[in-house]
């Protein structure tokens, strides 16, 4: 028997049926700035704790991305540096049709970027960070 259900037939507890990612943040409105007008996923839940931990779940497909502030805010950050650099989760990935459309989207956004958009097996691909370091890989499938 497996526990998880890969067909997605799990109950909805709140976060939405598929794979929810808790990212804990300093700055919860710079995080979701970036998460929403940047990047584009859609809020789709908003809460605040009695201990003051607030939380801004965003959907992106089946996925919910739930920005985590909590009360007090983190004092350590995560391992810094290139996604390569340590061992653990260390990126999300966001396919996108057009890769070079992205780049230049996230580049006039101010977002800080890796590299230029290059090829690998996967497709075109580039690497950003968010607000607080966290590294994203932007993929454009290959075909």
């Amino acid at each position: 028997m497996a526990v998880l259900d890969p067909a997605g037939d799990s109950p909805d507890i709140g976060i939405g049926i598929g794979i929810g990612i808790g990212i804990v943040v300093a700055d919860l409105e710079s995080m979701s700035r970036f998460y929403e007008g940047v990047l584009g996923l859609v809020r789709v839940a908003e809460r605040r704790y009695d201990s003051g931990t607030q939380m801004i779940v965003l959907r992106c497909g089946s996925t919910r991305i739930k920005l985590n502030r909590p009360a007090p805010p983190p004092s350590a950050k995560s391992p810094q540096g290139a996604h390569r650099d340590a061992s653990g989760i260390r990126y999300l990935t966001f396919t996108v049709a057009d890769a070079e459309r992205a780049h230049a989207e996230l580049a006039d956004a101010g977002a800080e970027l890796d590299a230029a958009v290059r090829t690998s097996p996967a497709g075109r691909l580039f690497f950003a960070r968010d607000p607080e370091g966290n590294n994203i890989e932007i993929l454009q499938p290959g075909r």
